[in-house]
């Protein structure tokens, strides 16, 4: 990100948005159902990209802050144009494509993944991952295991 000029405003930055990993535990914003009481497995987007690098938000470290689901509004049609700027509103748009549209989706296997996975290391090697993908990498996903 940074060879990307990805805009930095808070230092110490810990970047990454793409996770997932276990709950360990849920801020009161957060629904009290099975779906996200602590041990259970999520993935999850981590919007430090939209929060200019704050350190809480960024998926690169051992514990990150991932936000709440918002609640559905009954009977609202929503049409999608652009990603919504406003917090709020892009938190939620977050959490309808991965928390409902792609959940469905890779279950009735409408959307299959398709990019071959390399390990490249632990956290430890993210600068190595990121030297890769820079000198190019073609269907491939770079992923860091913890």
């Amino acid at each position: 990100m940074r060879d990307y000029d990805f805009n930095i405003a808070h230092y110490p930055a810990v970047l990454g948005s793409d996770l997932s990993g276990t709950i360990i535990s849920a801020g009161a914003s957060v629904p009290s159902t099975a779906a996200y009481a602590p041990g259970t497995r999520v993935a999850a987007f981590a919007p430090a990209f939209f929060l200019q690098g704050l350190p809480d938000y960024g998926a690169m470290q051992a514990r990150v802050l991932a936000g709440a689901p918002t609640p559905v509004v009954e009977g609202v049609e929503v049409k999608f144009v652009m990603s919504p700027t406003d917090a709020g509103e892009l938190a939620e748009f977050f959490r309808f494509v991965f928390g409902d549209w792609l959940k469905e989706k890779l279950e009735t296997k409408e959307f299959v993944p398709s990019p071959s996975i390399k390990v490249v290391g632990g956290p430890d090697a993210a600068q190595a991952g990121l030297e890769e993908l820079k000198a190019g990498v073609s269907g491939t996903k770079l992923v860091l295991n913890p």
